[in-house]
C-alpha cells in the first residue's frame, strides 16, 4: 500500500469515527475518557492550548494535594514497553481568584520503576529515531514538574493569558553495573486572547516548546547501544564506511545520544452559546525541528527531524431538562520526516571539526488518530456528575518507513480502542460522598510490513540497517492481539476540619488476551491498580 493510499481509509474512517486520540496497543492500560467530574473537563477552553480560558473557570478557591502509588503489569506489551511499572507520585494543584485575575497552577514529583523493557532508553515521547539498549535492564526514572496560569480581564469582552511549564527528568541504569544516565529537559510558554460576543467566544493562542535530552553512557558499553527506527536499528559504533561518508563516532570519546527540539504552535478557538446548547471548537497546528547527535562533539549531528501536526477537537453540549448530552469528536493528524545528515572529519582542521557533504532522507512517519466519544450526565455541575453513561471509541493509523538501500521497508498498523462507563455519585452520612465508575475497554489492531524497491538505484550512500526480529514480532503481536479489560475507578470524600476535606481515590484494572493472531508466547492475564490519599483546601 503506498502512502496516497492511505487517505482514502482516513475519510471512511471519519464516516464512522468522528476525542482524545486513541492509544496504541503498547500503552493499552488507560481509560480514553476519566471521570468527568473536574472543573478541567468542565471548562472546555481550559481544555484547550488558549491558557485564557481558566478565566472561564468557575471556582474562585481550590487546592488539590495528592499522594499517590500505582502498580501495573500489562498482559502484553511490545519489547520496548515495560512488562512491570511502579511508580510513586505527589502533586499539588490549584486555582485562585483575584479580582480581575484568575490563576491557577501547580508543581509535582514523579518516580518511575521499570522492569523488562528494551530498545528504549529515552523520555521525550513520539520520536521517529531514539536510542536504546539491546538488553532489558531494571530503569529508574524521576521527574520534577512546575507550571502556572494566568489569566486577566482586560474589558468585559476581552480576555488576556499567559503560561509557563518546565519539567526535568533524570533518568538512569538500575542495574548493578549501572551502564547509562540520562536526563529531559522540557519548557512550554504559551500565550492567548478570548474575545466574548453576541453569540459566543472565540480565541486564539500560540506556544512554543523547547526540548532537550542526553544520553551518557561508557565507551565499554557502546556495542549495546543502537539507534534506531521501527523495527530496524543501527549500532551507535557506526564508522565512516570508507567513502561513502556514513559518519561513526570514534572509539574513545563518543559518550552522549543528544537530542534537542524546537516547536511551535498555534491555534483557534470559537464557541457558540444559545440557550440549552453550547459547542466549543479548537483547530490547532504545530510545527517542530529535531536534531540528533550520536556523539559528544557540539558540530556534529546525525540526524534531523521535522514535525508536521494538524488537529481538530470539539465538544457540543445539549442540555435537556436535568439532563447533558456531551459529544466529542476529534482528528489528528500527523507527519514525521527524518534525514540523514552525512558529515565527514575535515582533514584540513586537526580540532576534529566535520563537514556536512549531503542529506539523506532515512524514515518516515505518518499516523491519523481519529476518536469520538458520548456522555449522558444527569446533574452536570463543575462539582461533577451524579450521574453518567460514558461510551468513546478510537481509531488510530500509521504508516511508517524506513529507507535501507536498496528497499523501502514500511509497516502499516492500525488499532481500535472502544471503552464504555458509568458513573454514579452517592451521598454518604456525615456530607461525605462516594464516586464510582466501572468500565469495560476493548482493544484490537492488525499490523502489516512489505518491502518496496527504490527507484533511485543510483544512490551515492548505502545505510547499512540491521533487522530486530524480537522487536519487530513483538511488537507485530501487540498490536494484533484482541484485549478485553475491566477497571474500576472510586473516590471517598468527607469533610476534615474547616474547608478542609480529604479523600481516597482507588483504581484497579485487569485486562485479558481474549484472541492472539501470532505465535508469540505472552500471558493471559495482566493488569494493576493506583491509591492516592487526596487533601482539598
Amino acid at each position: 500500500m503506498k502512502i496516497k493510499q492511505l487517505y482514502p481509509l482516513l475519510f471512511t474512517g471519519l464516516l464512522f469515527l468522528t476525542a482524545i486520540p486513541a492509544t496504541t496497543a503498547q500503552h493499552q492500560s488507560g481509560t480514553i475518557r476519566p471521570d468527568i467530574g473536574s472543573y478541567r473537563q468542565f471548562n472546555p477552553w481550559e481544555q484547550s492550548i488558549n491558557p485564557a480560558g481558566i478565566q472561564l473557570t468557575e471556582v474562585d478557591s481550590l487546592m488539590e494535594i495528592t499522594i499517590g502509588h500505582k502498580n501495573l503489569r500489562p498482559a502484553f506489551c511490545a519489547t520496548d514497553q515495560p512488562d512491570r511499572l511502579l511508580s510513586y507520585r505527589g502533586t499539588v494543584d490549584g486555582y485562585k481568584r483575584l479580582g480581575a485575575l484568575q490563576l491557577s497552577g501547580g508543581l509535582g514529583w514523579q518516580q518511575y520503576r521499570l522492569k523488562g523493557q528494551s530498545w528504549n532508553f529515552l523520555e521525550q515521547p513520539g520520536y521517529l529515531i531514539t536510542a536504546g539498549d539491546s538488553l532489558a535492564n531494571p530503569r529508574h526514572s524521576e521527574q520534577y514538574s512546575l507550571y502556572g496560569k494566568a489569566a486577566y480581564v482586560l474589558s468585559p469582552r476581552l480576555l488576556a493569558g499567559l503560561a509557563m511549564s518546565y519539567t526535568a527528568t533524570a533518568n538512569k541504569d538500575a542495574s548493578p553495573e549501572k551502564r547509562y544516565s540520562g536526563s529531559a529537559h522540557t519548557a512550554v510558554l504559551s500565550a492567548g486572547l478570548v474575545r466574548s460576543g453576541r453569540q459566543g467566544r472565540i480565541g486564539l493562542s500560540t506556544g512554543y516548546t523547547h526540548r532537550t535530552e542526553l544520553l551518557t553512557y561508557g565507551s565499554t558499553y557502546k556495542e549495546r547501544l543502537y539507534t534506531y527506527p521501527l523495527g530496524y536499528f543501527i549500532p551507535m559504533q557506526e564508522i565512516n564506511d570508507g567513502n561513502t561518508g556514513i559518519l561513526r563516532s570514534s572509539a574513545g570519546n563518543s559518550n552522549i545520544f543528544r537530542s534537542i527540539g524546537n516547536e511551535w504552535q498555534a491555534a483557534g478557538q470559537a464557541e457558540w452559546l444559545q440557550p440549552g446548547w453550547s459547542w466549543f471548537n479548537e483547530l490547532y497546528a504545530s510545527f517542530e525541528r529535531r536534531r540528533l547527535s550520536p556523539d559528544d562533539s557540539e558540530n556534529m549531528h546525525g540526524w534531523k527531524e521535522q514535525y508536521l501536526t494538524l488537529g481538530y477537537r470539539s465538544r457540543l453540549s445539549i442540555g435537556h431538562g436535568r439532563w447533558t448530552h456531551l459529544v466529542s469528536p476529534a482528528l489528528l493528524l500527523k507527519r514525521t520526516l527524518s534525514d540523514r545528515i552525512l558529515q565527514r572529519p575535515d582533514p584540513n582542521n586537526f580540532n576534529g571539526a566535520w563537514v556536512r557533504f549531503g542529506l539523506l532522507r532515512f524514515a518516515s512517519r505518518h499516523t491519523a488518530d481519529l476518536s469520538v466519544s458520548y456522555c449522558l450526565a444527569r446533574d452536570y455541575t463543575p462539582d461533577g456528575a451524579t450521574q453518567a453513561w460514558q461510551l468513546a471509541i478510537g481509531w488510530s493509523g500509521n504508516r511508517e518507513e524506513i529507507y535501507s538501500y536498496p528497499f523501502t521497508i514500511a509497516q502499516l498498523t492500525g488499532t481500535i480502542h472502544a471503552e464504555a462507563a458509568f458513573v454514579c455519585r452517592m451521598p454518604l452520612p456525615h456530607t461525605a460522598g462516594l464516586m464510582l465508575r466501572p468500565s469495560v475497554t476493548l482493544l484490537t489492531g492488525n499490523g502489516t510490513e512489505e518491502r518496496i524497491t527504490r527507484e533511485e538505484n543510483n544512490a551515492a550512500v548505502e545505510i547499512k540497517a540491521y533487522r530486530n526480529y524480537g522487536r519487530v514480532s513483538s511488537t507485530f503481536a501487540a498490536l494484533t492481539t484482541t484485549r478485553l479489560g475491566f477497571g474500576l475507578q472510586a473516590e471517598y470524600r468527607r469533610p476534615l476540619a474547616g474547608s478542609v476535606d480529604g479523600g481516597l481515590r482507588l483504581q484497579a484494572y485487569l485486562e485479558r488476551i481474549a484472541k492472539n493472531q501470532t505465535d508469540y508466547q505472552l500471558d493471559k492475564t495482566g493488569g494493576g491498580g493506583m491509591l492516592a490519599l487526596i487533601v482539598w483546601l
